[in-house]
């Protein structure tokens, strides 16, 4: 983007409009007399460029920049600048469609002044924006050098230097970021200071002098809320005591006179009825008299009843017989069918054993051989790397020449050998051949002593082989015998730990007789605290809060077991019964769930039913147990769930405090219950534990009655196999002895030798032939040394596969071991199954056998007593007709008059107590009514709260209290909340939430501010080392493009910077300038031409390093002669080709070079400007120029 033409129209000294059109891309010169209005024209572009340092302009304010300032008739000054933007790579952003950009700047008498981008109204910040983005900066202007520049570069210290470099480089934004950054973390530290001042100061003390005062005050408000909570008790257990008492008096009173009316009745009643049957009984005195067998008939009753009694025990005796013989000979079937799977089992992995066994074995003998294949393969490559070879017999390194020698020698001995081996062979056979005619003599002898030797090792062997089937280890027994010691203190101790936990939670521990035969005792299911585990131990409290008394309840399937366990078990204690088929759950609904989680949070509110474990089967009992009631994290949770009117259901925080929507808080200490579950879970594991120790002593035990029979069945067998071994010893010594035996014995050998020797000479012979084959080999390996490269690489392969056939034998030896050890581990499993098995089926035949016996002798004892019942019947029978009314009826009236004699003397003796009964309880009405109109007249909330005294579950449930306790717990109370009230100051809850706020928040802001401060460092550190890199690249930049433009300017000469401190760049750096081979001390032995030249080479350099498409330069000659101005020029071409420059200047040198030319006149005060459109030379033309020059200033020099 460069400029394409100039309007200017009121601007300084141009008042009609002037246009400056046609700019040279690359070149433009602007120059005229002094006055004329050259430097207007600059001026006028860093106008529009937005330039806010007037003066640069050469102003003081913006009213000046009018022609004439205004008086002259003309009010504002207009500039317009229309510049070419063919080039979309330097395009500014959103610009990219425009061919021609114009922007135009207009201000007014009055300091009115307005933005154009092409003929639209824009903001000045649109506009600096426009120009920032193309590298046009105005208010930090880098393309702009005015007047006196140079002479300002020349008198700047190094620093000043360096800080022109950091400019260029862009690196003085990072020092402006990091000033503020170091300002705001000074912000930070004094802010922090202030914080950590109040905290220490005035927050720090001020806490904890009131947590000390807070705690006396919820000691305060503990003590009167548990003080009136037990004294509302006391007055109500008082109240309820009196109530009762009443209730008690009148209808024990009535109960009384209706008592005593009925009693004066009976006994006129009675007193008849006696004489009555006294008459009647002299009566039939009489006519019992009569009879004679009265009493023999009473005999044969009692005995047809001892009869009876002793048939229906032995009738049942039998049944259990039958249904326990029936019980046994289903598990003996059971057992047989298991002990058949086994031995199939056993029998299949046994062959699989064998089968892997000998796959076990074969993989060992081809992993040794695999291992030795590899490491003679790795010697052998070794060897042939060393020039060696490995000798097969002796394993070591020779030369192919001492193979050979080895070789040729082994051959020689071989054959030695062989013709030894031959004659040895030959007297054996002649010495066999005469043996075997002396053996055919008598051989009776022999033959007894040999049949003896062989009967007797047959038995020896025959005994020594069931020895080693024994298996019998004395260590074995001992090991055993400790470990069932062991055992039994475990189990001793796993008791005691069982019955420490039942004794001291009793309720834990639920007995009930049968009550009724077989009964089936899986419908009782046990206590609802047997039936769950907590999933979480921390919901422990707030579980045991929310069952409460049903935590003991005892679940039944119906409720007709119910009335069986409670009518006829014998149960210890009393007990609440809840019977499956009758209770009826209450789950909160998913409504009321939904909208608790939502009001605290999902996380902090829980069905109770979704914090423990239980069978599904017990889905019921659960829900009547815990019903709808809420786990909460927090009292803040609880008390918001409770009481929000869509979920109104109690809740419980995992401390135990409740919350109920009625308005009734409870909580606080817990009592002995809080451990309840814990036990019950500790009471299970201990429980499994004794299980399996009982099972292993079990195994244990059976296992010492088998080595027990095996050592006897051992010791038995041992004694007989030394015997035998003795017998053999005599019989083999008697066969050693006997003259044909040791003749035979020697033939043997002979024979052995015979085919040792024959063996002995094949060896040999095959080994000489492979002795004969080596040598060739040896010796064709002498004369061919070319084969040994393609023996060590085929040394080199035998090594890779042998190392790969390792590893694969390797992982598969591992597998098969693993699968051979698990099947050996399923054989024992199975073994010792069949074991228990076969003892429990030996126990069951023995079992069976007695409980036949039984049968037999029950079936006969059940046959006699029927014959015998038979026979008393019938002689009851006869004597039934005689005796049976009269015996009867004397003695019932007998007895009903005993009877009413008893009666008459207890009712009268009743009648006495209930008189002075009648007067005490009338005294103890009036006392106990007078109490209880005392009680409501003093307390109001009795009347509406008595309903729930002494009701079950209730705060007025005195069953759970002790009332002594609670009475001195109250006397107590009293005096500590009297002593409290004269040292506790009210306000301290609420100032103390008030500063512990006030420090919550001071924490917060102290962090915050660390974390800040510590980013600002951070990013302090990162912008250093951002800006020394930049730095440093853009000082190696600059500083070539220095030299090659001071050699252009002064050629023959050289120019660079240097750092003033390599180690500490922020020193600053210096010229140094050189003619030829010698550097100059200082700028100072430079004239001041050359000096300039060093200067502006240095600016130049510095717009060179971030170059800008604009370049101004307002007669930067001035202090320059003829020839170093149109090197400038020549300068400018060859460096910049891609920047437009526009330079003021008034000497030929440098507008010569510049390929259009304006020159300014001032008429009638008037600017007026001409354009001049000048030849452009060609390369060749400017070089020639370029060196004429060169020529000329080095003529000078």
């Amino acid at each position: 983007m460069y400029i394409k033409e100039i309007t200017i129209d009121g601007f300084k000294s141009y008042a009609q409009q002037t246009t400056v059109s046609h700019f040279d891309p690359h070149f433009n010169a602007i120059t005229g007399l002094n006055g004329s209005g050259k430097s207007n024209i600059l001026d006028s572009i860093c106008f529009v460029l937005g330039i806010s340092n007037l003066t640069q302009v050469r102003a003081t304010h913006l009213q000046e920049l009018i022609y004439k300032g205004g008086n002259a008739g003309i009010t504002k000054a207009t500039v317009s600048i229309t510049f070419d933007n063919m080039d979309k790579n330097q395009s500014p952003p959103g610009y990219q469609d425009y061919e021609e950009i114009t922007i135009t700047r207009q201000i007014s008498v009055g300091n009115k002044h307005k933005y154009l981008i092409n003929g639209q109204n824009a903001t000045a910040q649109r506009v600096t924006d426009l120009f920032c983005s193309v590298q046009l900066n105005v208010n930090n202007p880098n393309f702009l050098i005015m007047q006196g520049k140079i002479t300002k570069v020349l008198n700047m210290k190094p620093v000043e230097i360096l800080s022109m470099i950091e400019e260029a480089a862009g690196t003085k934004t990072y020092d402006i970021k990091k000033a503020n950054a170091l300002k705001t973390i000074e912000h930070k530290n004094s802010k922090l200071n202030e914080i950590e001042r109040v905290l220490k100061e005035d927050i720090t003390p001020a806490i904890e002098k009131l947590k000390q005062e807070r705690s006396a005050y919820i000691e305060y408000q503990k003590c009167e809320r548990e003080y009136l909570h037990l004294h509302k008790v006391s007055l109500a257990f008082k109240f309820y005591q009196a109530d009762q008492a009443v209730q008690k008096s009148k209808s024990a009173n009535e109960g009384v006179e209706k008592e005593f009316d009925d009693l004066t009745e009976s006994i006129h009643e009675i007193e008849n009825k006696i004489a009555l049957l006294k008459n009647e009984i002299s009566v039939s005195i009489v006519n019992m008299e009569k009879s004679q067998n009265d009493e023999q008939m009473i005999k044969l009753e009692s005995d047809l009843k001892k009869n009876r009694m002793e048939l229906a025990k032995l009738t049942s005796e039998l049944n259990n017989i039958k249904s326990n013989s029936k019980a046994d000979i289903k598990r003996q079937d059971e057992i047989k069918k298991n002990i058949k799977d086994n031995e199939k089992s056993i029998e299949a992995k046994e062959t699989k054993l064998n089968e892997m066994k000998s796959n076990v074995e074969n993989l060992e003998k081809d992993l040794a051989l695999a291992d030795q294949n590899l490491k003679k393969a790795q010697k052998e490559y070794e060897a042939l790397c060393c020039g060696f070879v490995i000798d097969e017999d002796t394993s070591q390194l020779q030369t192919i020449q001492d193979q050979i020698l080895n070789t040729k020698n082994k051959i020689s001995e071989r054959q030695t050998s062989v013709k030894k081996a031959q004659i040895k062979l030959e007297n054996a056979l002649k010495e066999s051949e005469k043996l075997k005619k002396e053996l055919q003599a008598d051989t009776r002898n022999y033959e007894e002593a040999k049949k003896n030797f062989d009967l007797k090792n047959q038995e020896h062997d025959k005994l020594k082989t069931e020895l080693d089937s024994l298996n019998y280890d004395s260590k074995k027994w001992e090991e055993l015998n400790s470990r069932r010691n062991r055992l039994n203190n475990e189990i001793y101790n796993l008791n005691e730990k069982i019955q420490i936990i039942i004794a001291k939670f009793p309720q834990l521990n639920f007995e009930y007789k049968d009550p009724e035969p077989n009964f089936d005792r899986s419908k009782v299911k046990g206590l609802v605290c047997s039936l769950f585990k907590v999933k979480d131990t921390r919901f422990t409290t707030a579980i045991e809060t929310a069952a409460g008394g049903r935590l003991f309840n005892l679940v039944v399937d119906t409720d007709k077991t119910g009335k069986l366990i409670l009518q006829k078990g014998e149960l210890k204690r009393k007990v609440t019964i809840a019977p499956m088929n009758q209770i009826r759950g209450n789950p909160p609904s998913d409504r009321v769930v939904r909208t608790a989680k939502d009001l605290v949070g999902s996380d902090k509110v829980h069905t109770a039913l979704s914090l423990i474990d239980y069978d599904p089967i017990y889905q019921t009992v659960m829900e009547y147990v815990f019903g709808t009631k809420l786990i909460c994290f927090d009292l803040d949770s609880a008390k918001s769930v409770a009481f929000h009117p869509q979920v109104m259901t109690t809740t419980i925080t995992i401390d135990g405090d409740q919350f109920d929507p009625e308005g009734t808080l409870s909580g606080g200490a817990r009592g002995e219950r809080a451990s309840f579950l814990t036990r019950i879970s500790e009471l299970g594991h201990t429980k499994e534990e004794l299980a399996t120790r009982e099972k292993e002593i079990a195994i244990v035990n059976s296992e010492l009655k088998k080595e027990k029979e095996i050592s006897i069945q051992y010791s038995r067998l041992k004694n007989d196999y030394d015997l035998k071994a003795n017998q053999l010893n005599l019989a083999k010594l008697n066969l050693e002895q006997n003259v044909h035996h040791q003749k035979l014995e020697k033939l043997n050998n002979l024979n052995h030798e015979i085919k040792t020797q024959q063996e002995e000479s094949q060896n040999s012979k095959i080994e000489l032939e492979s002795l004969n084959f080596k040598l060739n080999d040896l010796e064709n390996r002498v004369q061919n040394n070319n084969d040994i490269e393609k023996e060590k690489e085929n040394g080199q392969k035998k090594i890779t596969e042998a190392k790969n056939n390792l590893e694969k034998m390797h992982v598969s030896s591992s597998q098969l071991q693993q699968d051979y050890k698990s099947i050996n581990m399923d054989i024992d499993i199975l073994r010792k199954e069949m074991q228990s098995y076969t003892e429990e089926l030996a126990k069951l035949e023995e079992n069976l056998g007695s409980l036949n016996e039984q049968i037999d002798a029950k079936s006969e004892q059940i046959e006699s007593l029927k014959e015998e019942e038979d026979r008393i019947i019938g002689r009851l029978n006869e004597r039934k007709e005689i005796i049976k009314e009269k015996n009867r009826e004397i003695d019932s009236k007998n007895k009903e008059c005993d009877r009413l004699e008893k009666e008459k003397n207890s009712i009268e003796l009743k009648i006495k107590e209930l008189t002075h009964k009648k007067s005490d309880l009338k005294e103890h009405l009036r006392s106990y009514e007078e109490t209880l109109e005392v009680l409501m007249r003093e307390n109001s909330w009795i009347e509406e709260e008595k309903k729930l005294f002494g009701q079950h579950n209730s705060i007025y449930d005195f069953s759970k209290q002790n009332m002594k306790e609670v009475n001195h717990r109250l006397h107590e109370l009293k005096h500590r909340k009297e002593k409290l009230s004269k040292q506790v100051d009210m306000r301290a809850m609420g100032m103390l939430a008030k500063k512990e706020e006030e420090y919550e928040e001071l924490t917060k802001k102290r962090q915050i501010v660390l974390r800040d401060r510590a980013t600002l460092e951070t990013t302090i550190e990162d912008l250093e080392k951002i800006k020394t890199e930049v730095l440093i690249k853009a000082f190696e930049s600059i500083n070539k493009d220095l030299g090659n433009i001071f050699k252009t300017l002064l050629p023959g000469a050289f120019a660079k910077l240097e750092w003033i401190n390599r180690n500490s760049l922020l020193d600053g750096v210096e010229f140094k300038v050189a003619f030829g081979d010698v550097w100059k001390e200082s700028l100072t032995e430079l004239s001041g031409g050359q000096r300039s030249l060093v200067a502006l080479s240095l600016i130049l350099s510095l717009l060179l390093y971030n170059p800008a498409p604009l370049y101004i330069l307002d007669e930067v000659d001035a202090a320059l002669d003829t020839s170093h101005t149109q090197n400038i020029g020549l300068m400018i071409k060859k460096y910049f080709k891609k920047s437009q420059f526009v330079i003021v200047s008034l000497k030929d040198g440098m507008f010569n070079n510049a390929n259009v030319l304006f020159r300014t006149k001032l008429i009638d005060g008037v600017s007026t400007i001409q354009r001049y459109e000048q030849k452009k030379k060609s390369a060749t033309e400017r070089e020639r120029d370029f060196t004429a020059l060169n020529d000329q200033t080095n003529l000078r020099r």
